[in-house]
């Protein structure tokens, strides 16, 4: 029996219709995304208020000292010192992004989206204060 040769593959045209936008939006404009935020967002498996929370934390640096992503010189340039938390607009942006990268990475599916309505009102101006 002849071994079969696959010289092409199916690429679904909304997926790369997808991933060409994503790419011109990202040279075009910062993307409100840090892998160790995304990823504790990402990996609560509670509510959307609770994955927030996560990130928060991760980004802040959870209040107790520790690593606090958005501190970070290089994240600090690329968002001109905003944060993704506080603002509803970033903060769908941010869960949409994390979604999207650790999806695809850890099940090779493409995400729909987040339901923005499960987001609503849980953005917050962080302050120290608070002892997030």
């Amino acid at each position: 029996m002849q071994e079969r040769v696959v010289t092409h593959r199916y690429v679904d045209p909304l997926d790369q219709l997808w991933i060409e936008t994503a790419r011109a939006i990202g040279l075009r404009e910062p993307l409100p995304y840090a892998p160790y935020s995304a990823w504790a967002y990402f990996s609560c498996d509670k509510d959307e208020a609770s994955a927030v929370a996560a990130a928060r934390a991760q980004w802040h640096g959870g209040g107790n000292g520790g690593y606090a992503e958005g501190q970070g010189e290089a994240i600090g340039q690329v968002l001109r010192g905003r944060d993704p938390f506080a603002d509803d607009a970033l903060l769908l942006r941010f869960a949409d992004l994390a979604m999207t990268v650790f999806l695809a990475l850890r099940a090779g599916q493409v995400y729909q989206g987040v339901d923005a309505d499960a987001l609503a009102g849980l953005a917050a101006r962080f302050e120290p204060e608070d002892g997030e």
